[in-house]
């Protein structure tokens, strides 16, 4: 399997907003369930640079956001979202993945991470 990481199309955000939803109690993060979520994700200009995809073999399988947590200290928020049928299959990649790249940075971070997986 090839994973392949870049900045979140507009296409894949659309459908991560508007198709990808999760069952019970995890309905929490279906994006339609918050209004605010829903635009940032869906309006380039919202979205900015902060959003990335993760794709394996071309397919569209995650997705994470990294914003400054507090811009006074240097810290970022990671969230990060998984296609709701693979929410086990590829977790451990995405977040393995995302956390190297913010500790491989030259600047000294507290992360606080957000899973937005099951």
């Amino acid at each position: 399997m090839t994973y392949k990481i870049t900045q979140l199309t507009q296409e894949n955000a659309v459908e991560i907003a508007d198709k990808w939803h999760y069952d019970g109690q995890y309905a929490f993060y279906d994006m339609t369930a918050d209004p605010e979520d829903y635009e940032e994700i869906v309006t380039p200009k919202l979205r900015q640079n902060s959003y990335y995809q993760v794709l394996a073999d071309d397919k569209l399988i995650g997705f994470f956001v990294i914003e400054p947590a507090d811009e006074n200290q240097g810290s970022y928020e990671l969230g990060l979202g998984m296609k709701p049928n693979l929410t086990y299959v590829h977790k451990r990649f995405i977040s393995d993945w995302a956390l190297y790249q913010l500790k491989s940075t030259s600047k000294k971070q507290i992360i606080r991470v957000i899973l937005l997986l099951k």
